[in-house]
């Protein structure tokens, strides 16, 4: 997704214009057991541990609502192949 706005050190003009840079936003759902090696790829892929480069962070999840069925769908396939083999 893309979001809009400015760290503290961000504030940028032209011509006496503002500008509000765009960000891009990653939303990533995982298995806990999975967090630390997802989140230590991520900061080394895109240098997260450089000033600038943005932040991360990692919040639990207690309920998802709207695109339940497709996790649904992609666990029961999940399951299924591990059984076949």
């Amino acid at each position: 997704m893309f979001g809009r706005g400015t760290g503290i050190h961000e504030n940028k003009s032209i011509l006496g214009l503002m500008i509000e840079p765009e960000k891009e936003i990653v939303l990533t759902i995982a298995e806990s057991d999975m967090v630390d090696i997802i989140q230590s790829s991520i900061t080394e892929a895109v240098k997260l541990d450089e000033p600038g480069m943005g932040i991360g962070f990692v919040l639990p999840i207690e309920k998802v609502f709207g695109i339940s069925r497709y996790f649904c769908d992609v666990q029961d396939t999940l399951q299924k192949n591990l059984k076949s083999q």
